[in-house]
């Protein structure tokens, strides 16, 4: 019932604001974006930053999407023994990534009212 849920979310482009960026992957738009990091100090940015991880787990999503069309076998056997791996790790930067975004939306919109705080926060979101 959940998966049917959000399936539906997904074909409206109702998804959370967390989630949005998995809408991309219905256009091939994101594809023409470049990450606007080209030195390590970009890495403070927490806007350049966000955009890096962005553009990493599409690349990544698109990737387990383009290769499950080669094979012909059933759903079950492609998850639990040729994907299980990629599946996980992308599981696994997929929590990263929402918990970097629920990070940054804590220290950009004004939950820290202490510069100081606020620049030592962003120093550790972007570790």
């Amino acid at each position: 019932l959940a998966k049917k849920a959000m399936k539906k979310k997904v074909d409206a482009g109702e998804l959370d604001s967390n989630l949005a960026y998995l809408n991309a992957l219905s256009s091939d738009e994101w594809r023409q974006r470049k990450s606007q990091i080209k030195h390590p100090k970009d890495f403070m940015d927490l806007d350049k930053l966000y955009e890096a991880l962005e553009m990493t787990m599409l690349h990544k999503l698109q990737s387990i999407i383009e290769r499950r069309k080669q094979y012909k076998l059933c759903k079950k056997d492609l998850i639990n023994s040729i994907f299980a791996v990629d599946i996980v790790n992308a599981s696994t930067n997929h929590v990263r990534f929402l918990t970097f975004q629920l990070f940054r939306k804590r220290v950009t919109h004004g939950q820290f009212t202490c510069q100081k705080v606020k620049e030592i926060m962003t120093q550790l979101c972007t570790l």
